[in-house]
């Protein structure tokens, strides 16, 4: 376990803001009823797990296998900016309205059917029609995960967010690829990452 103590300076409102953190590693289930890791132990990992209070709420923060700080820091600053009263707020459903420019691909309406979607590969996901199990020829390599992981990790729209890690599960389930080497701790990685951004919806809701 490691501690640390930000101080931030919040452009917007002149002030600096204290925010203590605590570092703990965890580990996280793949789902693979056969791996033996999850089986027989506490599951893959360890991951590094960043905890802090912002605005009298608990937030967890996953970052991976990889100790990197920084990204407390980044999301620390984007929590200033959704909570910052100079921010465009629609008064009849009380929510953050969609920026003028956003990344390419990240459109936060109900309609998922764009690049947020094909960037993912869908050609290799299985047909809902077909019951039985399809694999892939090739499996993802590490390029592939982490772009997936960047990805699942900026969608911050509910519905997108399970439609993205449905087939996610679907392109990197360890049953894809019986005696891959990294595939199940990708998938936990996965899983942890969506539970992660669940929470932070449901604690923005």
């Amino acid at each position: 376990m490691k501690q640390q103590t930000l101080h931030i300076f919040n452009s917007k409102s002149k002030s600096i803001e204290k925010v203590n953190i605590i570092y703990t590693d965890k580990f996280l289930k793949c789902g693979d009823d056969n791996c033996s890791v999850c089986s027989t132990g506490l599951g893959h990992g360890p991951y590094w797990n960043a905890t802090f209070s912002f605005k009298g709420q608990i937030k967890n923060i996953l970052l991976g296998k990889k100790f990197s700080p920084q990204k407390v820091e980044a999301e620390i600053r984007k929590l200033m900016d959704l909570t910052d009263p100079d921010q465009r707020f629609n008064p009849n459903k009380q929510k953050v309205l969609k920026p003028k420019r956003s990344e390419p691909g990240l459109s936060l309406n109900n309609n998922i059917k764009n690049n947020l979607i094909d960037r993912i590969d869908i050609s290799k996901i299985p047909n809902k029609v077909n019951r039985t199990r399809s694999f892939q020829a090739h499996p993802p390599g590490r390029n592939d995960f982490e772009k997936d992981l960047s990805l699942l990790s900026k969608i911050k729209h509910p519905t997108a967010l399970k439609t993205i890690y449905k087939k996610l599960i679907k392109k990197y389930h360890p049953d894809q690829f019986p005696g891959h080497r990294h595939m199940n701790d990708w998938m936990a990685e996965i899983n942890g990452l969506y539970q992660q951004n669940l929470s932070f919806q449901r604690s923005m809701a």
